[in-house]
Parts: C-alpha cells; structure tokens; sequence
C-alpha cells in the first residue's frame, strides 16, 4: 500500500488493476487488517476487489469481516461470483475448525 500511496502522493492513480493486484498481495501474505485497509480506501470496488478482501479475511480467519464484505457486495448491487461463493464458504468452514478447536 505504501506504493500506492506514493503513487497518488505523486498524482499517478492507481487503477483496478493496481488496487486488486495489492488485495491479492495481502491476501496471499495472510495480511487481512492490511487488505481491509486497502479495500477501505479502493475508490473502484469490483466484484475482484470483495473476492480479494474477502479471501484475505478468510486466509486470517476472520469470517465475521468476510460476511460484512459479501452482504456490502450485495448492497453495491455486484453480483458474488463463484470465487465469492467459495471464499465465503471456506472462511466459515475455518471459523467452524477454529471453534471446534478451542472448544478441546
């Protein structure tokens, strides 16, 4: 984000390319809070942008942020695809694995 953040300092605007490339980023580093962060300031959210986030939540297991983001997708009017579908899925799975581990 950093860079991105340079980039604007500079006048140069990041695209939906550049933004989603950052989330992905995140995400695959299991940096949630970072990706939500990022998501908060991405100006163009795409159905790509809440896949991103709401991986990032589900690779941290925080599925309670991953179902705020697909209920806030629903209300953009964007439709969830298949990839939406299973991120959410799989952050409810976790979040089941992780009670279930706590509770023993």
């Amino acid at each position: 984000w950093a860079m991105l953040r340079h980039g604007r300092a500079c006048t140069l605007r990041p695209n939906v390319v550049s933004l989603t490339s950052a989330l992905t980023a995140c995400e695959r580093a299991t940096l949630w809070q970072m990706a939500l962060d990022g998501f908060a300031e991405t100006m163009e959210l795409s159905v790509v942008a809440y896949n991103a986030a709401i991986s990032a939540c589900e690779k941290g297991s925080r599925w309670k942020e991953a179902t705020r983001l697909l209920c806030q997708e629903w209300s953009e009017r964007l439709l969830p695809d298949p990839v939406s579908i299973t991120a959410i899925t799989a952050a409810l799975e976790r979040s089941q694995a992780d009670w279930t581990t706590f509770q023993t």
